[in-house]
């Protein structure tokens, strides 16, 4: 009978002994965090390069037209010299958006013959 209750007892102790995983959590947790701090910097990378080559980036989006030159020339803010050079720039821009304009409608026109 004492041989009984020995194997009961070797048995229930070698049935509470804990099995190892052998999985590092800690790396797992750290994979993570590394794929999360490159998908931050490829986000940042992406809005860059895209204000970069945004096509809208011009003097238009800068908010001055001629009117806002004329009265900062007014309140003495521009010189003269400044004045014609920036009044310039917005006349030059203009008559070339218009004959970007006056191309775009007259390839439209050949399309449609």
């Amino acid at each position: 009978m004492a041989d009984d209750s020995s194997q009961k007892v070797s048995w229930i102790t070698a049935a509470t002994v804990p099995i190892e995983t052998g999985i590092d959590m800690s790396g797992v947790w750290l994979g993570i965090a590394g794929l999360l701090v490159l998908v931050i910097i490829g986000a940042m990378l992406i809005h860059l390069v895209r204000k970069h080559f945004n096509p809208t980036n011009n003097l238009e989006n800068e908010g001055f037209s001629l009117h806002d030159l004329r009265r900062m020339r007014a309140q003495g803010k521009l010189s003269d010299e400044e004045y014609n050079y920036l009044r310039g720039l917005l006349v030059g821009r203009a008559r070339t958006e218009q004959m970007c304009d006056d191309d775009d409608d007259t390839a439209d026109v050949r399309k449609h013959e």
